[in-house]
């Protein structure tokens, strides 16, 4: 678990995550974003990887955007 505001993504709510299959990442893409200063809450569509065990929060690496933003995410296919 990382401290809030450690990871270098923006903090978010209704996210998926997802292993890959050989064990050795961790992706985490989509969900929410509550604007601290309006309010407001934003879809993300930005996906990030770190590699595991580590999983140290200055690892994470923006890989690219879905299609759309999206809450509420459905299931992703992760390749090894």
């Amino acid at each position: 678990k990382s401290d809030h505001g450690a990871a270098p993504w923006q903090h978010r709510a209704d996210h998926a995550t997802a292993i890959s299959s050989d064990g050795r990442w961790l992706y985490l893409y989509a969900g929410q974003h509550r604007d601290e200063k309006t309010g407001n809450w934003f879809r993300l569509k930005d996906t990030w990887r770190v590699q595991l065990p580590e999983a140290r929060p200055n690892d994470w690496q923006r890989l690219g955007d879905l299609n759309a933003a999206r809450s509420s995410v459905p299931v992703l296919a992760v390749g090894s």
